[in-house]
């Protein structure tokens, strides 16, 4: 990306850019109209922006993501666009595209770029490279729109590549079988049934919109005469002002003026559930006992929260958040060298050990130019000298807070590009955060029209079932005014811990079940639930049967009742 497309960058996120660079001026455009059952994947998204308004201003997180396509200034002027439109939203705007970035590598970066951004809508495209078989699939696409949708809530709307090649301002827009038309992957469908079946099936299937620019692009063109090369820049690959102005009006068409049959709470679906305190979840003995579902839990505030409110303890099944391995994250990596565009020198950081917030360090040892292997060293700043690895297979640091696949370290990609080796002093570098919170304390928000809200852990299991307690350090429980869940599965769930054993009869057993996020605890059984009468620990080991403990004895009293103690 370019110095002043940074610059760019950094002014529009922050409100502050007066007037963007004009881009072209289109010729009469043919009629063109989303498809409705694309755009009702972008609800959640649209009804967010469409809830500003002078007394309420929500919060709004843009993400572009894919190659080199997504680099072009027609992605701000959309994002200035959205802004203009939604004046009472407040928007953060952030555009992570990487140049020759190809669908299996953006499914490693993905992990750093949007896991740790957590958007609310994500606008992407990306060209398949298919068959890594590290990947597991036919091809790249699918896991690439299933990682998406494992790391966040957001809905992602996806764009296929304009027209390039000559032959593709004629390509049919519904598939027929002629492999002779297919430019790009011989060995695969052609072009055309790649991009008008194949990759919006994928993309539905993960829950995210397709959006149809190839067809409305083909009809400008033919409308007027032109080449695909009218739209794009002298390298024939990029679009030119004329082709991002195009594109900037074939996706906002997706995202602007709709409403939708059936009314969606943005912050209470199947992905996102808020619960009020007080009304659907409780303070019991002055503390929040929560069971969730979901990868993310943030803590909203009372719009007037007391000074003296006090501050909260938080555990998570059990825990200190600080010592639950999921609730850490890596930064994206700092780039390769001599390369002329940002590259991640690592593409994907991965871990087998609880982490600790600290820089990593990555040193290349030697780059052989025969065989491509990459010989290098990891020091975390905190941890020091972990070990050496290479390329030729899966590295382990001594600590095993550092595991690194083969293919995830560009090194060798930079050298074939610049045939140099890095200066001695060389090292890419990564920073690895902790996505959580052991305490906080309640603060009302800088103005009555914004809500405010902290996340306090990012990174649970999901869609498995998890426990939440909240507990004030000193004094009386108040400042807090509702719990909300994110889940990427659409499991969300935020509910009081409330009664945790289900009994059944069957027969001459009875089975007894209780959440394994609760802890194994042990069943007590008695007569009778009055006072007087014993309670005495039942004998038996519980099985794990998907997210609950599960234990079977035979009836000796079909009148005796149960209790599950932590």
């Amino acid at each position: 990306m370019s110095r002043p497309l940074r610059r760019l960058l950094a002014c529009l996120a922050l409100g502050l850019c007066g007037t963007l660079p004009v881009l072209g001026e289109l010729l009469e455009l043919p009629p063109f109209e989303p498809d409705p059952a694309q755009v009702a994947y972008l609800q959640r998204s649209i009804t967010l922006l469409n809830s500003g308004t002078p007394t309420h201003r929500p919060a709004f997180r843009l993400l572009f993501y894919g190659n080199s396509h997504v680099t072009r200034p027609w992605v701000y002027h959309l994002a200035n666009d959205l802004q203009k439109a939604f004046p009472y939203v407040g928007f953060y705007f952030t555009n992570k595209a990487l140049v020759a970035f190809d669908t299996a590598k953006l499914t490693r970066t993905a992990v750093a770029d949007i896991g740790q951004w957590q958007p609310d809508l994500v606008v992407v495209t990306s060209y398949g490279a298919f068959g890594e078989p590290d990947l597991g699939e036919k091809n790249d696409f699918i896991p690439f729109y299933r990682k998406l949708r494992e790391l966040t809530t957001a809905d992602v709307l996806v764009f296929p590549s304009h027209p390039i090649y000559p032959e593709e301002a004629n390509e049919p827009s519904v598939p027929i079988d002629d492999p002779d038309l297919n430019p790009w992957y011989p060995d695969q469908d052609p072009i055309y049934t790649l991009y008008y079946v194949s990759l919006p099936k994928w993309a539905n299937a993960s829950g995210h919109a397709w959006a149809n620019i190839r067809t409305p692009w083909k009809e400008y063109l033919r409308m007027h005469g032109m080449a695909t090369t009218d739209l794009l820049l002298e390298d024939q690959w990029h679009t030119n002002d004329d082709g991002g102005e195009f594109m900037r009006i074939l996706l906002r068409a997706h995202l602007l003026g709709r409403t939708f049959p059936t009314p969606m709470d943005p912050w209470n679906n199947a992905r996102i559930r808020t619960a009020t305190v007080g009304s659907e979840i409780h303070w019991d003995a002055n503390a929040l006992d929560l069971r969730f579902v979901g990868n993310r839990v943030d803590v909203i505030y009372d719009p007037e929260s007391p000074s003296d409110s006090p501050t909260f303890s938080v555990q998570v099944d059990g825990k200190d958040p600080k010592d639950i391995p999921e609730l850490y994250g890596f930064e994206r990596a700092s780039s390769s060298y001599g390369v002329v565009y940002p590259m991640p020198g690592v593409t994907e950081v991965q871990s087998e050990a609880l982490l600790q917030e600290e820089k990593w360090l990555l040193h290349i040892n030697s780059i052989d130019s025969s065989s491509g292997v990459v010989g290098y060293s990891v020091t975390g700043t905190k941890t020091g000298f972990d070990g050496s690895g290479t390329t030729r297979e899966t590295f382990v640091s001594n600590s095993r807070r550092i595991r690194l696949q083969p293919e995830v370290v560009t090194a060798w990609w930079a050298f074939s590009q610049t045939q140099k080796t890095p200066p001695e002093d060389f090292n890419v570098e990564w920073n690895v955060i902790r996505n959580s919170m052991s305490t906080f304390k309640p603060v009302p928000p800088v103005s009555p029209i914004l809500e405010s809200r902290e996340t306090l852990f990012l990174g649970t299991t999901d869609p498995v079932e998890h426990r939440l307690k909240i507990t004030p350090v000193a004094g009386t429980a108040r400042g807090i005014r509702a719990i909300r869940v994110y889940s990427p599965s659409g499991a969300a769930l935020v509910a009081d811990a409330g009664t945790t054993l289900q009994v059944s009869l069957s027969g001459d057993y009875v089975t007894l079940s209780w959440p394994v996020s609760s802890g194994g605890g042990r069943i007590e059984t008695a007569a009778s639930p009055s006072a007087s009468v014993p309670w005495k620990p039942v004998a038996g080991v519980p099985l794990v049967q998907g997210n609950r403990y599960v234990i079977s004895l035979p009836v000796l009293d079909e009148s005796a009742v149960y209790r599950w103690r932590n």
